[in-house]
Parts: structure tokens; C-alpha cells; sequence
């Protein structure tokens, strides 16, 4: 399927993701009566449109929703997600937030905690077992952006940068799912005269 061209401006001074995922979206005007500074998406596979095109929402379409996707192209962004992709888009969220915040911000709770260094492998180590703990147990997502949750995590690793709610809830999730989604695939590659059927509960 050839993709379509838009004219629409797209925001790159964030990140490199951006241009990989409007290969397969098309650009639409903002919403102007709702302030919306950011472009609307619309798919090029199946023509569904979100007013707000935002990375992550359009790689879960791809790879969860998206009935019209080839498996080739779903395929590539579960790898994307699995090689640990940066999502500008939340750098961009947290961004319009600092905007409508006024200069002098109430202390936060983790404010007095030293800053130490850890490696990203550690940093990504530790955002995996947190997903896996939120998932696993039924957290809800905003307990990662409780203040006493944060004094909590951080009073054990204070170089640990928890996620924003956002992110955990998006690409952090889909990046879990991406990994077992692969893990199922490659199990199921190795394997012959597979018979597939219907489990019916009485």
C-alpha cells in the first residue's frame, strides 16, 4: 500500500520516531476551536482518525487494532517497541504542562532526595519490573505519580526516573504485550501440524 503525502507540518524537534510513524498515517488539520496545536492522524490502512495524533496511541492501532496493517508492518513496530523506542511525544505533554504552570511550583515530596546516577540498563531494568508489578497486581496507573509512592521507590533507588503516568499506562504496557506477542510467534514458528479450535464453556 503506498502512503499518502499530507502537507500538514509535522513537530520533529523532539525525536527521530516521529517520521518512522507518520509513514503509515496521514497528517489532518488541527482543531483549532480546541486550541490543538498538534495535528490530527488519520491510518493509511484502515482510515481511522484521531483529532490528536500522538506516537503512542498510533503504534498500539498498528499493532493491537488495526485489521487492514499487513503483518510485515506490524511486525516492524513491535520491534520498535521491543528495541525500546523514545516516545517524544511525552516530552512534548510534559512541555505544554510547564507552559501553564506558573514560575514558582510548590515543593514536591522527592525534591529533597539526592540525585544519583545509575546505567540504563539498570533504568530499564527497573521500569520492566515496575510494569510487570503494575500489570500483575491490578495497580492503577496513577499510583506511579502518588508523591508518597515516588518517596517510597525513590528511598530505594534514587537514580530510578519513575514514568509518567502516561507512559507507563502506553508505551511501557505496549512494550510488555510486544515482547509476548514475539515470544508467541517465535514459539509458534517452531512448530508443525498445528490445529487450531474453540474452547466452549456450559
Amino acid at each position: 500500500m503506498s502512503n499518502k503525502k499530507s502537507n500538514i507540518p509535522l513537530k520533529r524537534n523532539r525525536g527521530r520516531l516521529r517520521t518512522i510513524i507518520w509513514e503509515q498515517f496521514t497528517a489532518l488539520p488541527p482543531n483549532l476551536q480546541a486550541k490543538e496545536k498538534r495535528p490530527g492522524a488519520k491510518c493509511n490502512f484502515c482510515e481511522r482518525q484521531w483529532s490528536r495524533g500522538k506516537s503512542s496511541d498510533m503504534i498500539t492501532h498498528i499493532i493491537f487494532s488495526c485489521s487492514k496493517a499487513t503483518p510485515e508492518i506490524r511486525t516492524r513496530f513491535i520491534d520498535l517497541i521491543q528495541n525500546g523506542y523514545e516516545d517524544e511525544d511525552e516530552d512534548e505533554d510534559e512541555d505544554e504542562d510547564e507552559e501553564q504552570l506558573p514560575s514558582k511550583r510548590q515543593q514536591k515530596i522527592t525534591d529533597h532526595m539526592d540525585k544519583a546516577m545509575i546505567s540504563n540498563d539498570k533504568q530499564r531494568r527497573c521500569s520492566k519490573s515496575l510494569t510487570k508489578f503494575f500489570i500483575c497486581c491490578g495497580i492503577p496507573f496513577w499510583i506511579v505519580e502518588n508523591p508518597f509512592f515516588i518517596d517510597f521507590v525513590k528511598s530505594l533507588c534514587p537514580g530510578f526516573e519513575l514514568p509518567k503516568r502516561t507512559a507507563l499506562s502506553t508505551t511501557l504496557v505496549n512494550t510488555e504485550c510486544a515482547n509476548v506477542i514475539s515470544n508467541i510467534m517465535q514459539l509458534l514458528a517452531g512448530e508443525t501440524n498445528l490445529t487450531l479450535g474453540k474452547l466452549f464453556i456450559i
